[in-house]
């Protein structure tokens, strides 16, 4: 299979060594286009997360054997290309296509069996596709990860709950601050999908939760119910109101600095939580008297023991897609052929179909549009049989069938 994949992602990278690789959305427009065009490839889609950024790839097989996916986007980045590549997991074929339909599952997240990732490879999709950087072969294998991962979580429980990075986040509190839930004041900086997930979560566990709007997102925000809000710009004046700081935006710039927390903290003890890549939260404030701070490296949700039997039950689930895939891709390779095929039939029924239309003594316009109607019905015809003989023959007798009939095909064209 001409594709290949790198990967960085907690299992062999900090959140330090991640954030150079995190990418918003309009960086990763320019980048796919930079690259596709750099490297002449047929295809290009790029995955960023919190946890992970991957760069996938399709091309000719003669020019991807040469190709490192973890180079090309370190160079894109212009980052140091050997000190980051120990980082990278790179795969490559069926090894690669495998891997897509766990990812967008969460069998790959830190916080096994989490849900956003499914939304956020089927983001990557609708995001390469309207760029002009999604190929066949990656759009039909991003779709097949995304229909085979919607079954999954639909007849699968790999985990005793939704897990989501904010519920991992609420599992850490629990955990780290040996405080009752109940009525907890907490701020979440940030009202975008994670931050909405986050004060969702906190609410759940009965916690007095604010948020953080900016104006100009006033109108646009859909705030959990039960929330307070105040201004983002006022988040340092009331940051001792609150225990809990849980910070998840997508902005470049921090949102909590140690100078500006250090101007107007107490000495009570406070939690923060740093739930963005880029991370949010200055990481010299541990140095600040009573503060703890966790970030995303410090969420884990590993698959419990009794979850053994229902994983399994989802690899079949997966293997069922991949092997789709697989079939796919093997047929795409004949496409042209039986293409050709059909069409030489679709021209030899014409012809012996013409003269009888004619003693019809039809309408001209009736005759063209009958015509038609039979020359596009026995191109289809023909293509649906011997795409169906794939079913039922090997690869090699299916390759035998497909190369006589071509042949034949020929002859009839002579």
């Amino acid at each position: 299979m001409n594709l290949k994949t790198a990967c960085i992602d907690y299992t062999k990278a900090t959140v330090e060594q991640r954030e150079a690789f995190s990418l918003i959305p309009s960086k990763i427009r320019e980048l796919e286009q930079t690259i596709r065009h750099t490297y002449r490839l047929d295809g290009c889609i790029l995955l960023s997360t919190c946890n992970r950024t991957e760069l996938w790839v399709s091309a000719p097989q003669q020019r991807l054997t040469s190709l490192s996916p973890a180079i090309m986007l370190c160079k894109a980045l212009q980052l140091p290309v050997n000190p980051s590549l120990p980082f990278f997991t790179e795969r490559s074929g069926k090894d690669a296509a495998a891997y897509l339909p766990q990812l967008a599952c969460g069998m790959h997240s830190q916080i096994f069996g989490e849900d956003q990732i499914l939304s956020q490879v089927k983001d990557a999709l609708s995001r390469a596709r309207e760029n002009g950087t999604a190929d066949t072969v990656l759009e039909v294998l991003f779709r097949t990860a995304v229909t085979a991962a919607k079954e999954v979580k639909s007849k699968v429980k790999l985990t005793t709950a939704d897990h989501t990075v904010a519920l991992g986040a609420v599992a850490l509190l629990k955990e780290k601050l040996h405080l009752p839930m109940e009525q907890l004041p907490c701020l979440v900086i940030g009202s975008g999908e994670m931050g909405r997930l986050a004060a969702a979560a906190l609410q759940k566990e009965g916690c007095q939760v604010t948020m953080t709007l900016r104006s100009h997102h006033g109108k646009q925000t859909v705030v959990p119910a039960g929330c307070h809000i105040i201004s983002y710009d006022n988040r340092m004046e009331n940051i001792n109101r609150f225990r809990v700081i849980i910070s998840a935006t997508l902005s470049p710039h921090q949102t909590i600095k140690r100078q500006a927390l250090a101007a107007v903290t107490d000495k009570q003890p406070r939690v923060f939580i740093d739930l963005a890549m880029p991370r949010d939260i200055d990481s010299t404030i541990t140095q600040l008297p009573n503060v703890s701070l966790f970030d995303m490296d410090d969420l884990s949700l590993p698959p419990s023991a009794a979850a053994a039997e229902q994983i399994q039950r989802a690899n079949e689930i997966l293997q069922e897609h991949q092997a789709e895939f697989a079939r796919w891709y093997a047929l795409r390779q004949w496409a042209p052929v039986i293409q050709s095929i059909s069409k030489t039939v679709a021209r030899d029924v014409h012809v012996r179909t013409e003269k009888s239309l004619k003693d019809c003594r039809l309408q001209a316009k009736q005759h063209i549009a009958v015509q038609n109607t039979i020359d596009a019905a026995a191109d289809k015809a023909v293509a649906k049989l011997l795409y169906g003989l794939r079913e039922h023959l090997t690869q090699d007798g299916f390759r035998t069938c497909v190369e006589a009939l071509a042949k034949s095909a020929e002859n009839t064209k002579a």
